[in-house]
């Protein structure tokens, strides 16, 4: 993975052992979180381009810490964004936490993170979705298209029986998104589809509303990982996890 310095966008998602990358060159304009704040006036949808100061640090090898801060949309100075990413020592996947400060009084209507974005054609793509017994969707991006939709998602808990999603060739390599929630908070999963057709992968999170509270951060963390294989592979793998 590699994040541009000035902005925190993603701007690499390779698969090292198949020397493939898996993002757009053009993916220079997609945030990595969104979050609508609720107002008087309205829904305030934040990204990381509404911040006008952000900072990243490498704390080591396997490890980034990036903050956005100075949103001048909001009347709160010290509301800020910071996000974590660190590699698995054990896996072959990343771990994502958000964590948001100054947002007293602020409701949250919704903080979609991660979302991974600019996300290539892999050819002879498959979905596969723990939709009750399960799904597999076939070249979901043509489904799309066909049935005039840009955005699809999926509930838990409700539709789906495990929290993971992924898109793979199966000849070549997948992106896998699942989350460690052990507790059942409620939260979407979802792809879109660009005006330039690639597709989008995010986790929409739904805190719960505590006008006392000066912080919020998921009490779980998002994991995305690259994985050859199909339905089964994604499968196994989120079970060494869930059991």
């Amino acid at each position: 993975m590699g994040f541009n310095s000035k902005d925190g966008t993603l701007r690499r998602f390779d698969d090292i052992a198949g020397n493939l990358p898996l993002l757009a060159e053009t993916n220079t304009k997609n945030s990595l979180w969104q979050i609508h704040l609720q107002s008087s006036s309205g829904m305030i949808p934040l990204h990381i381009f509404s911040a006008f100061l952000f900072r990243i640090e490498k704390v080591n090898s396997g490890y980034m810490k990036m903050t956005w801060s100075d949103f001048r949309e909001i009347d709160h100075p010290d509301f800020e964004v910071v996000v974590s990413v660190w590699l698995d020592k054990n896996e072959s996947v990343a771990k994502w936490k958000i964590y948001l400060k100054g947002v007293r009084g602020k409701e949250i209507e919704k903080v979609i993170f991660p979302k991974i974005s600019g996300l290539k054609d892999l050819q002879q793509e498959n979905l596969a979705v723990a939709d009750w017994m399960g799904s597999l969707l076939e070249e979901p991006r043509e489904y799309m298209r066909t049935n005039n939709r840009d955005y699809l998602n999926w509930a838990y808990p409700g539709h789906l029986s495990m929290q993971l999603l992924m898109l793979y060739n199966p000849g070549k390599t997948g992106f896998y998104l699942s989350c460690n929630d052990s507790l059942a908070y409620r939260k979407n999963f979802g792809i879109g589809l660009d005006s330039q057709g690639y597709l989008s992968c995010q986790i929409d999170n739904f805190p719960e509303y505590n006008i006392s509270s000066d912080t919020y951060s998921p009490n779980y963390e998002a994991i995305t990982g690259i994985l050859k294989g199909d339905w089964i592979t994604a499968a196994e793998h989120y079970r060494e996890w869930a059991i």
